[in-house]
C-alpha cells in the first residue's frame, strides 16, 4: 500500500508557502483540500504534526487556517517527513518467521541493519533538499 501522507504535506507546505510569497496571510484547511483533490479533514490530520514540528502556526477560529512557522530555506523535506512519519519505517520485517537455521536466526538483526541504513540514506537526501528549493522550481515551471 502507498502511502500518500509525505506527497500530501509536501504540497501543503508548498501551498502554503506558496501563498505567502502571493501576500496571502493565512491558508485555511478546505483550500488546502481543493489543491489536494481530498477532504479538509485528512489536511486537518496531516496539519496537525507539521504544527507540532514547528514547520507551520495555526491559527483557530472560524476564519483560521495555516501559516509558514520558519522560511521555506529553513524547512528541509526531512523535516517534513519526520514530522508526518515520526516512527514508521521504510521497511518492515517478518516477524512470523521461526528460527530454524542461521539464516532465519539472524534475519531479524539482518533487515534491522538494511532497514536502518536506508531509513539514513533517505533522510540524508531530504535534509539535503529545502521547501524554498522546489518553491523556485515551482515558479520556474510556471514562468515557462
Amino acid at each position: 500500500m502507498v502511502d500518500l501522507r509525505f506527497s500530501s504535506a509536501l504540497q501543503i507546505m508548498l501551498s502554503v508557502a506558496n501563498a505567502a510569497q502571493l501576500g496571502v496571510d493565512i491558508v485555511s484547511s478546505a483550500q488546502l483540500a481543493v489543491g489536494l483533490n481530498s477532504n479538509p479533514s485528512f489536511v486537518r490530520k496531516l496539519l496537525v504534526p507539521l504544527a507540532q514540528a514547528g514547520l507551520l502556526s495555526s491559527i483557530k477560529g472560524k476564519f483560521g487556517g495555516v501559516t509558514l512557522g520558519k522560511a521555506p530555506a529553513q524547512i528541509t523535506l526531512a523535516d517534513i517527513y519526520v514530522a508526518i512519519n515520526p516512527a514508521r519505517k521504510l521497511f518492515a520485517s517478518r516477524e512470523d518467521i521461526p528460527h530454524r537455521c542461521f539464516v532465519t536466526a539472524n534475519m531479524d538483526r539482518i533487515f534491522e541493519d538494511v532497514s536502518a541504513r536506508s531509513q539514513a540514506a533517505v533522510l540524508g537526501v531530504l535534509a539535503e533538499l529545502t521547501l524554498e528549493r522546489y518553491l523556485r522550481e515551482c515558479a520556474v515551471k510556471a514562468e515557462q
